[in-house]
């Protein structure tokens, strides 16, 4: 046994109050665009289809939190109008890590921008 090892905790049991993220998990600033070129015609049956930045622990959140801010809440996979969402579409949109350090103050997950 390693003495100086302590487990880290999983993201289920990192604070009981439900407030604090895992010590292993950090939060990323995302950068997402609708991929040029790409499900034009389902791009044309949004609302927005501008840059997204958002504070998340990884793409797949950074997606989902686009969604639901740019959809609305429950209705993940299709839009107001029953069409698919294109934010959700991993092949719809291009996301990327940035660094910038006036989103680092951010602690919880959430779209940041628009």
């Amino acid at each position: 046994m390693n003495e100086g090892y302590i487990p880290s905790r999983s993201a289920e049991t990192a604070g009981e109050s439900g407030n604090e993220p895992a010590d292993r998990e950090r939060l990323f600033t995302w950068k997402l665009r609708p991929e040029p070129g790409r499900g034009a015609d389902v791009w044309h049956k949004v609302d927005y289809r501008g840059v997204v930045i958002v504070r998340a622990y990884n793409p797949v959140q950074a997606r989902g939190l686009a969604t639901e801010k740019l959809i609305g809440e429950g209705t993940a996979c299709t839009s107001s109008t029953g069409h698919i969402n294109p934010w959700g579409k991993r092949a719809l949109v291009r996301i990327e890590r940035i660094s910038d350090a006036a989103y680092d103050q951010i602690e919880v997950p959430t779209v940041v921008y628009p």
